[in-house]
C-alpha cells in the first residue's frame, strides 16, 4: 500500500511540475530545457566513466585473484587471462585519459577540437 501511494504521490508532483512548466514564460522555459539537457549529459558522462572504472577494477582483480590463486592452471584461466589484460590496458587507458581530457579541456576551453576552423586550400585563379 506504501508503493501505491509513493507512485500516486510521484504522479501528482510530475503533473503539477508539467503544469507550472505550461504556464511559465517562454524564457523561463528555455532555461529549463538548456539546464535539463546539460544535467542529462553531465550524468550520462559521469554513468559511463564509472562504468569504465568498474570494468578497469574488476580486470584488476581477476588477475590478482589468477596471480595468487592455488589451483592448477587450466587453458580457459589462461584465456581469460589474456582479456584481463587487455582490458586493464584499454579501460585502465581510457580511465586517465577521460579526466585528463576533460581538466584540458576545462583549463583551456578555447582549444577545444570541435570548434577549430577547417584548413581550407588557397584558391588560386
Amino acid at each position: 500500500m506504501d508503493f501505491v501511494a509513493t507512485l500516486i504521490t510521484i504522479a501528482a508532483a510530475l503533473v503539477s511540475a508539467y503544469l507550472h512548466f505550461l504556464n511559465s514564460s517562454p524564457e523561463t522555459r528555455a532555461e529549463f530545457i538548456r539546464s535539463t539537457k546539460t544535467l542529462i549529459g553531465s550524468a550520462g558522462r559521469i554513468a559511463t566513466y564509472v562504468v569504465i572504472l568498474l570494468i578497469t577494477i574488476m580486470s584488476a582483480a581477476a588477475i590478482y585473484l589468477f596471480w595468487t590463486s592455488d589451483k592448477p592452471i587450466t587453458r580457459p584461466e589462461v584465456v581469460m587471462l589474456f582479456l584481463h589484460f587487455f582490458n586493464l590496458s584499454m579501460y585502465g587507458f581510457m580511465s586517465v585519459a577521460i579526466p585528463a581530457k576533460a581538466i584540458r579541456k576545462r583549463r583551456n576551453p578555447e582549444t577545444d577540437e570541435s570548434d577549430k576552423p577547417v584548413p581550407q586550400p588557397d584558391a588560386e585563379d
